[in-house]
């Protein structure tokens, strides 16, 4: 028996319980041709070798066990012994050699009996059906209907088999034999009946279901089976109906209970994984899509499609193109498949013609196409997020960046990996002086892409000017521009000083205020009027590294009042003076009018 696992805490765990038994572990894709050719002979393999534990991982769902276990190609075949791996194999041929070389060698199987009727083959069959042995039940089924061609319950008791082994359309075919055989063998139109339902065909179901009850009215198993075929009827009506009016959740629901009543049918499987692609619960869809193509239906074309577009959602885009390509090739009328790659083809159209109008130029044409293509297919995450950055970046070229924000937003939300985003949006915040939030986004682009060069110098940039701007802005206290030249800095000192001297203010509140200006105003001309402070000031220096530095750098123990006698042209009278270093604010001396200012310049 070959057991698949799913998920890698299950991988690890079946290693470590094996202990030194033989794990013989296939990789394999359902969209991978040569791995569909070698499963039946690996099933083989599983059957013959019983005391070697066989298991399966699908790349596609279990993406951490492939990685981890650096798989390039598909199959691989892993064998493992005490948790570790012993040998890797790519050609199935070479691997019971393998298999024989480091596990334990194999009783010889014991051999099928040889009958002479097909009454004995039939017997020995339901003693195999019983035990549950349903594949040893197939073979001796198979050999009495050799026997006997023309016998109607062997058919169905083969069918029955095939039920079991939820190979429903070969199951159907065995029940439509025995009623071609018997048109009024009642048996044969109930195992045809149960093979509808699970495929899905309700309708075919319930004629057969009904032929079996008119042939035996009382018969109380055929008449629970339409019971039971009518619910999940109403729910499969309900799911869809909730489905085409985007009831996602409801219709999910619906469908869990239908499938509660025929958990084995591959046909409510899928309409459960369409349902879960509508609520995006995208892995999930696809692991159930997998699972019908793998244990019922491997040439299911909506199996594929269901599968391909959970994928292409969940991000897997070329993986879940190549499922839907190759439903296409199994069934080229799939009318679901023709219809997601039509409104694929549209989007893409749709970005394609935002894409011109945005290298001509023509911005707002941009934006309006790509808005358009964002909005057919809301499900399409990994597409909608690329369209969602190329309007970022044209709202950027319209200088509109709070908008450009709002884009980027966006194309996070439905794409947390999408390095553009971050730096668009990084971009724009840079430009409406929101650094924090710009120097974040660089950091997660430098560790999306932890090559690029450009995000890196982005990133020390925006540390740059993240320092700078936590720094007092001078000029803006000055009131003047950044390219003001001498004579301007001295003007709008004069003008600030005189504005925010403490001996003009009376009340307490207004007095610290102004001792708090007249301080930052001192350091800022002290600074701005020193051409290497400046210089170094401009480029973004800490005022702390300003402070430690030497040749004549910092302000530590600027004095204003000197300051403003060297600018003013005379001295300030008055107390003990004001004196301000970064560490602290001294006393306030002096008085109005005559009292406090000898240069000239009274209030």
């Amino acid at each position: 028996m070959v057991k698949q696992v799913d998920k890698q805490d299950e991988f690890k765990k079946e290693l470590s319980n094996a202990g030194d038994r033989l794990v013989v572990v296939d990789f394999f894709a359902v969209w991978c041709g040569p791995c569909k050719q070698v499963a039946p002979i690996y099933e083989k393999l599983a059957e013959k070798h019983k005391n070697t534990i066989f298991l399966k991982v699908d790349v596609d769902i279990n993406k951490e066990v492939a990685q981890s276990e650096r798989i390039t190609q598909m199959p691989t075949f892993n064998l493992y012994k005490n948790g570790k791996k012993i040998s890797s194999q790519s050609d199935i041929s070479q691997l019971e050699g393998l298999i024989n070389k480091h596990g334990v060698a194999e009783r010889p199987a014991e051999p099928l009996p040889t009958l002479d009727t097909a009454e004995q083959y039939k017997e020995e069959g339901n003693k195999k059906f019983k035990s549950q042995d349903f594949e040893g039940a197939l073979v001796m089924y198979t050999r009495a209907i050799e026997k006997n061609p023309s016998e109607h319950t062997l058919y169905t008791n083969r069918a029955a088999t095939y039920l079991q082994l939820k190979q429903y359309k070969e199951a159907a075919a065995d029940a439509t034999k025995a009623t071609e055989i018997d048109p009024k063998f009642a048996k044969g139109w109930f195992r045809l009946g149960q093979s509808n339902l699970q495929m899905g065909k309700m309708l075919e179901a319930k004629l057969s279901l009904q032929k079996a009850l008119d042939i035996t009215p009382n018969d109380k198993a055929v008449a629970a089976e339409l019971n039971n075929l009518q619910k999940i009827t109403t729910y499969v009506e309900g799911g869809q109906n909730n489905l085409s009016q985007n009831k996602n959740e409801e219709a999910l629901n619906q469908f869990n209970l239908a499938l509660q009543l025929a958990p084995q049918s591959t046909a409510l499987k899928l309409l459960r994984g369409r349902a879960l692609i509508a609520v995006g619960k995208f892995s999930d869809a696809a692991k159930e899509a997998g699972i019908v193509l793998r244990d019922f239906d491997p040439s299911s074309s909506d199996a594929y499609f269901v599968r391909g577009k959970a994928l292409y959602y969940d991000g897997s885009v070329e993986n879940g193109l190549k499922h839907v390509n190759e439903a296409l090739r199994m069934d080229p009328d799939n009318q679901a498949c023709l219809q997601f790659r039509k409104q694929l083809k549209s989007i893409e159209n749709a970005k394609e013609d935002g894409n011109k109008s945005f290298k001509s130029g023509d911005y707002q044409d941009a934006i309006d196409k790509y808005a358009q293509a964002v909005q057919i297919d809301p499900l399409n995450k990994v597409l909608n997020s690329t369209i969602y950055c190329n309007l970022s970046t044209a709202a950027t070229k319209q200088g509109k960046h709070e908008d450009s924000v709002k884009y980027a937003n966006s194309a996070i939300d439905l794409n947390p990996n999408n390095t553009k985003a971050y730096v668009r949006r990084a971009d724009s915040n840079t430009t409406l002086g929101n650094h924090e939030d710009a120097m974040r986004d660089y950091q997660k682009a430098c560790e999306l892409d932890e090559g690029n060069a450009s995000f890196k110098s982005k990133l020390r940039e925006s540390q740059k000017a993240y320092k700078k701007a936590k720094r007092k802005d001078y000029y803006k206290i000055l009131g003047i521009d950044k390219n003001a030249d001498e004579d301007a800095i001295k003007k709008a000192y004069r003008k600030k000083a005189l504005e925010w001297h403490p001996d003009k203010f009376q009340e307490e509140d207004e007095k610290k205020k102004a001792e708090e200006m007249f301080k930052d105003i001192g350091e800022a001309v002290s600074v701005l009027s020193d051409a290497q402070k400046r210089r170094r000031y401009d480029s973004g220096v800490d005022l702390e590294d300003m402070d430690s530095c030497g040749h004549g750098g910092g302000f530590g123990d600027v004095d204003v009042n000197d300051i403003f006698r060297m600018f003013m042209g005379g001295g300030m009278g008055g107390g003990g003076g004001m004196r301000f270093s970064t560490g602290g604010m001294g006393g306030m001396g002096g008085g109005r009018r005559g009292g406090g200012f000898g240069g000239g310049f009274p209030f």
